[in-house]
């Protein structure tokens, strides 16, 4: 209208695009909202919608095959769309890559970060589908005579040292191999206990499996002690002078297994046969990683290395099968002893899997056997960061929930 003055109700600028909200003007700041805020006959300009992903598994990455426009960000979306597998959690870029045939940190390659050792592999990849039954496995400096419970006694044979060119000598007390695996735990309030000296079968052995097939030697034994099924590999390969012993335990019982103990000893007895002395010299290295029985005449020496020693023990017994033994730092005492390794695990869920081991190495001499554990022991002692072997059908473990 013309006035003289301005009316009530009326300003002498034009140019409003909806007169009926306050917020819609010329000099109003375009917002997303689907509506021409500042009156430019453009709607939402520089400022939206946005483009967002659904995060069906809630790690704040998106699927970039399932998007949506929206102003705001829409419940179970994120502005994200580098998910790779937006059904699993743990696979999205920040993951870190697992060995476990995904493609965890979604960068288009499977298990990059995996080891390339054969023994870690065949460790990863092995399965059991043979019935239990002896087992001799011989590389050319250890040569495993395994019955079908798993310890080192089969037809009188138990543990060989080879000096790599065929000669041999029993190493773990020749016509009458003594080696046991001990594995104590508690459950439901029960105290349980299971000792195999020398294969006198106390467990029930489902699965034995010669894994030797030229890029390694080795066995890998499945068992029952009580509700945990055990899973014992010994790998190493064909000129090698480290066996990597490995235990991946599996809780199928409804209820926690609690202060397990898993321990694996042997009496070292290289000079037996070629020199008629019974006796070892027996020592632990300071910091308890690494413990020795080596011949008194031939030097030859068995080693066990620990991989975590704020789980595992190492030391020298009298002949003990004993879960809780006191193993003791002889410190180069020479006398007819046993030498162990004893893992402990506090707990193990029902359903969960505790994986753990430790290293077997030789040496023509003490200081060649402690050697070969120091040059190996970060490229063996893998398990616990590699978690569990792959399950499956054909998979080390069964599959779990």
């Amino acid at each position: 209208m013309e006035a003289c003055a301005v009316p009530d109700g009326y300003t002498a600028m034009d140019g409003d695009c909806d007169d009926d909200d306050v917020d819609i003007h010329p000099d109003a700041e375009e917002v997303c909202d689907y509506v021409d805020n500042d009156c430019d006959d453009e709607v939402d300009e520089g400022v939206g919608p946005s483009m967002w992903y659904a995060d069906a598994d809630i790690d704040g990455y998106g699927d970039a095959l399932v998007s949506m426009e929206a102003c705001e960000r829409p419940d179970g979306y994120v502005d994200d769309d580098d998910d790779c597998d937006d059904a699993r959690e743990a696979v999205n870029p920040g993951a870190t890559e697992e060995c476990n045939d995904f493609d965890d940190d979604c960068d288009g390659d499977i298990d990059e970060d995996c080891p390339s050792n054969p023994i870690i592999s065949a460790w990863l990849d092995a399965n059991c589908e043979d019935s239990a039954g002896s087992i001799r496995a011989t590389g050319s400096y250890m040569d495993v005579y395994y019955n079908s419970y798993g310890t080192w006694n089969d037809s009188g044979e138990g543990f060989h040292i080879c000096d790599g060119s065929g000669s041999c000598t029993d190493a773990s007390y020749p016509g009458s191999p003594w080696q046991t695996i001990t594995i104590a735990f508690e459950m439901a309030g029960s105290s349980h206990s299971y000792v195999d000296t020398s294969g006198s079968g106390v467990w029930s052995i489902s699965c034995s499996k010669d894994l030797s097939d030229g890029i390694v030697v080795g066995v890998l034994h499945r068992f029952m002690v009580g509700e945990l099924e055990v899973n014992k590999t010994e790998i190493w390969e064909p000129d090698g002078k480290v066996s990597r012993v490995w235990f991946d335990i599996i809780n199928i019982g409804g209820s926690v297994a609690e202060n397990i103990r898993v321990v694996h000893g042997v009496d070292a007895d290289q000079d037996a046969e070629p020199h008629g002395d019974y006796s070892t010299i027996n020592d632990t290295r300071d910091g308890g990683d690494f413990a020795y029985s080596a011949g008194p005449t031939s030097n030859w020496t068995i080693g066990y290395g620990a991989c975590d020693t704020d789980v595992e023990e190492l030391g020298h017994t009298g002949w003990s099968t004993d879960a809780d033994a006191t193993l003791e730092d002889y410190d180069v005492r020479s006398a007819d002893d046993t030498i162990h390794w004893r893992h402990t695990e506090d707990r193990i869920e029902a359903g969960d899997i505790a994986s753990f081991g430790f290293l077997i190495t030789i040496g023509m001499d003490r200081s060649e056997a402690e050697d070969n554990f120091d040059d190996n022991r970060d490229a063996l002692c893998l398990g616990s960061d590699l978690g569990p072997p792959p399950g499956g059908d054909t998979g080390l473990l069964p599959p779990l929930d």
